[in-house]
């Protein structure tokens, strides 16, 4: 399946694959395997996505994000549905990576 070019990182939640890119992610169905949307999420107020990882339990989306050329980054956390659960917050530079208890 084609997913268009620069894709940096994958998170996996039940059926549905997150396939994270500079400015969105998209949402694809595993099975069978598909683009469901292909502008899951848009990047604003920022540079460029960085990380993305899915939270096992709850089923939200985690994304860092650069917002200036010194590689500031935030996290802003997104439910499985898309929507914004939790405003952006920072969190140091160049967050590539996320782990849950």
């Amino acid at each position: 399946i084609t997913v268009g070019d620069g894709p940096s990182d994958i998170a996996i939640k039940n059926q549905s694959l997150f396939v994270l890119h500079g400015d969105r992610v998209m949402k694809l169905n595993a099975a069978p395997l598909s683009v469901s949307d292909s502008s899951f999420v848009r990047i604003s107020n920022a540079l460029y996505f960085y990380a993305m990882q899915t939270d096992d339990i709850t089923g939200d989306i985690y994304v860092s994000r650069i917002t200036t050329n010194g590689g500031a980054g935030e996290v802003a956390i997104y439910s499985s549905a898309g929507a914004l659960r939790r405003a952006p917050f920072s969190v140091g530079i160049f967050p590539g990576a996320f782990a849950f208890k």
